[in-house]
């Protein structure tokens, strides 16, 4: 696996130790996160609290598809944290409702219709935000490990044990290309421009033969080309360059950004 520079010159744990080996996150089922309360729903109040489980979506793609479902803006949907896209992840979403109780499960069997799975629905005086649970609970498999390192790894599990485990970062904080913060430095500094252009210009090795096409096509100025090469998985991408595309300034097309990912920048 190739380690991002980003995180290359992180020091291991346990470098004195020998490695198992293995694979993770195969499959979804091979990495299980789930959320710590912070407390326990009242039971009662404005705001419909709900631990869903899903599979291969962002905790922003599921904050659109409640909003959308309960038809309230998505800035009012609230949740402590991200989640893993490429996992099982169960976390818990709050929605203001007040005065709406008696169509709580008239909407919740709408969730039958979404990739979201409900784990638990409740009432609750305040709405979650984030930070606001006690911690994360994982549960990873690592396939493909020879039986022979079953010890190697329990001494690295006990060391970590005795030790601990930093919040070390990656890919999931540095995104695909590894440039998130230097992205996030030129949109506090209002530099739509060149923002744009490290999201969308200069076709990298690495990069798909759709992303070099649209990027390629960016970099020439032809919008309309880019957008239609484009993956449609990278929507953030795609919503700044709709709005290029329709003759719009560099400013709009960067607050045509969700506003979540905006915020996660």
């Amino acid at each position: 696996m190739t380690i991002p520079t980003t995180v290359a010159s992180l020091t291991f744990l346990t470098p004195d130790l020998p490695g198992c080996g293995g694979e993770i996150k195969r499959f979804e089922e091979d990495f299980i996160v789930e959320e710590i309360a912070l407390e326990e729903p009242a039971g009662h109040g404005e705001h419909l609290h709900l631990t869903l489980e899903k599979r291969g979506i962002t905790t922003t793609d599921a904050v659109r598809r409640l909003a959308k479902l309960f038809r309230v803006a998505r800035k009012d949907v609230g949740y402590a944290g991200l989640k893993d896209k490429h996992a099982v992840s169960r976390q818990t979403f709050s929605i203001p409702l007040p005065g709406q109780e008696c169509e709580d499960d008239r909407r919740l069997g709408l969730l039958e219709f979404t990739p979201l799975k409900l784990v638990r629905a409740s009432r609750h005086t305040a709405a979650l935000r984030r930070g606001h649970l006690a911690g994360n609970r994982f549960d990873i498999r690592i396939r493909e490990v020879d039986t022979s390192r079953i010890g190697d790894a329990r001494r690295v599990i006990d060391h970590l044990t005795e030790t601990g485990v930093p919040n070390y970062i990656g890919t999931q904080r540095f995104g695909y290309r590894q440039t998130n913060h230097l992205i996030g430095k030129l949109l506090l500094l209002g530099r739509w421009g060149e923002m744009l252009d490290l999201m969308l210009g200069g076709a990298r090795e690495g990069d798909s033969a759709a992303q070099v096409l649209g990027r390629q096509a960016y970099d020439r100025g032809d919008y309309r080309a880019a957008l239609e090469a484009w993956p449609k998985l990278l929507r953030h991408d795609r919503q700044a360059l709709d709005t290029l595309r329709q003759g719009r300034s560099v400013e709009d097309a960067v607050r045509a950004i969700d506003p979540q990912q905006l915020d996660f920048f």
